[in-house]
């Protein structure tokens, strides 16, 4: 897996960023599993991440971020289709020591020949010390 994130856009309240991940992956074990196992796979998505400061003075802060990706997903043996994805988010900081932040995120793409819509939620804390 490849990613990266360069930023385009940048006000007071607002940042705009463009990323890209770009993945492969080859497995030699696909079949006689008890699971779905591509023999292959590659996927490009490019994405559009803003952040939006709501709230900030000194070193306390408050955004919320939003995320939309749209790409391509493809399967040995199962041809290829495009992956969508859309993301909120919101994080605090409440100093230099203290953070906290949560992701929604729902990704619709193909595998194994079917469409699945993923619902994904990340939390995450940080404390520096």
């Amino acid at each position: 897996m490849l990613t990266g994130r360069e930023g385009v856009y940048t006000a007071p309240k607002v940042q705009v960023d463009l990323g890209l991940e770009v993945g492969t992956s080859h497995n030699s074990m696909s079949e006689d599993v008890p699971y779905f196992n591509p023999k292959s796979d590659f996927s490009v998505l490019p994405t559009v991440n803003v952040n939006h400061v709501l709230y900030h003075r000194y070193e306390t802060s408050w955004s919320q971020q939003f995320q939309a990706g749209a790409g391509t997903y493809s399967q040995r043996d199962y041809g290829t289709g495009g992956v969508g994805l859309l993301g909120y988010g919101q994080r605090y900081s409440w100093n230099d020591v203290f953070e906290v932040g949560g992701l929604l995120t729902v990704i619709n793409r193909p595998y194994d020949g079917d469409r699945e819509t993923d619902l994904r939620l990340l939390v995450d804390l940080t404390y520096r010390f």
